[in-house]
């Protein structure tokens, strides 16, 4: 199932603008179709439960790290 920016808000309680920019640094995975975010379910799924788990989604999805800019790499590698 495919779902919007304001789809995943709804389901993480969470505003949409944390979706957004969440899906933007890399941290919660998405698609850019044209110019709208998309995510899967699937995806979202495994975003929380790795939040269960109390793991990063970039630090045990390696994959995810080549869809972020160099800034965000930056910011990541400076974080605690």
């Amino acid at each position: 199932m495919v779902l919007t920016v304001e789809d995943v808000a709804e389901q993480l309680a969470v505003p949409a603008s944390w979706v957004a920019q969440a899906a933007r640094r890399g941290i919660l995975p998405s698609r850019k179709v044209g110019r709208y975010r998309r995510f899967l379910q699937a995806d979202v799924d495994e975003y929380l439960e790795g939040v269960r788990q109390g793991e990063r989604y970039w630090e045990a999805n390696p994959l995810a790290l080549s869809t972020r800019s160099v800034a965000a790499l930056r910011r990541v590698k400076r974080a605690p």
